[in-house]
């Protein structure tokens, strides 16, 4: 089975068990002249998602022209959350609701997307899964274009390229800001600073990101798929501690005891995580004692839990 403990993150990104790519450093793409060929909408700019408009202006016209076409009536699903994602999708008409789900399962709300705009580039940009739900808010006709198709065009057009990858960096911080307690003691300024000092991770099944007894790898917040969290029973057989989820993280304990780690902590299926190395957690830490009390509180409840089912 592949293992990442501590400092092995890097080497396990060489082997391609974990791939690592950076979360920030794309600008916005300058709008086009001319006059976009889909319906404009005129409704207020939202906070969360804001619309990437001009995708389409740029698309080379055999993609815009190959592209399935998919409508859909206002109220009726479009993506759903764990669902594979590998394909784009570019609204050419109506409106598309987004949501998710908080670590306590609470639905939140991700703002609404219009015609020009587009969703699904965490699957262009990897090979994961909806981490959102989208739904049609109105009347709402889809292009989908494939991720092959649509990788195609990343690697041909910069200006695409840079509009992709800044959308998936905004929409990644939104969703993970209104959904991981991490951040819950931070102003939104605050978490999105630190969130720009992580560095996104996909690892593939079996995958083993902490190793129990091995030095601290760093803080993991989970954005997509499922981890198991097992540690050596007193009889030597593995007892499983937790499952993990959206918006949980791990990691916490062996850095703030300065210890190695507690248990192993294995992909369960294909996940993505966001990952913060060790010497940018300590130095965030120290400068936020609330951030650093609030992580140390769930730490001492995790030890309690882990050390009722270990015996």
């Amino acid at each position: 089975m592949p293992t990442a403990p501590a400092s092995a993150v890097a080497r396990a990104a060489e082997s391609g068990s974990i791939e690592t790519k950076p979360v920030d450093g794309s600008a916005r793409m300058r709008e086009p002249s001319g006059e976009s060929p889909i319906k404009a909408s005129a409704t207020a700019s939202r906070p969360l998602l804001e619309p990437h408009i001009g995708l389409f202006q740029r698309l080379p016209p055999n993609i815009a022209a190959t592209g399935l076409q998919q409508s859909y009536q206002k109220g009726q699903s479009i993506a759903r959350r764990g669902e594979r994602c590998d394909a784009l999708l570019l609204i050419t008409e109506g409106s598309v609701a987004l949501t998710t789900k908080s670590v306590s399962g609470e639905v939140v709300d991700l703002g609404q997307l219009d015609a020009g705009s587009f969703f699904g580039e965490l699957g262009v940009l990897g090979s994961g899964a909806h981490i959102l739900d989208a739904r049609a808010a109105s009347d709402t006709t889809v292009l989908t274009i494939p991720k092959g198709q649509m990788r195609k065009v990343l690697k041909e057009d910069p200006d695409i390229n840079r509009l992709v990858r800044s959308a998936y960096r905004d929409r990644l911080q939104s969703i993970v800001l209104k959904t991981s307690n991490l951040f819950s003691t931070l102003h939104d300024r605050v978490g999105r600073r630190l969130l720009k000092t992580f560095k996104p991770v996909r690892a593939k099944p079996g995958t083993r990101l902490v190793q129990e007894g091995g030095e601290a790898p760093g803080l993991f917040l989970v954005l997509v798929g499922s981890l198991r969290v097992t540690a050596k029973g007193k009889d030597g057989s593995d007892v499983e501690l937790a499952t993990l989820g959206h918006g949980e993280f791990f990691g916490e304990i062996s850095l703030l005891r300065s210890r190695p780690c507690c248990a192993d902590v294995t992909a369960i299926n294909f996940c993505q995580l966001l990952h913060l190395a060790p010497a940018d957690f300590h130095a965030f830490a120290e400068q936020r004692p609330s951030f650093k009390a609030g992580l140390d509180k769930e730490a001492r409840a995790r030890e309690r839990e882990n050390q009722q089912k270990l015996g």
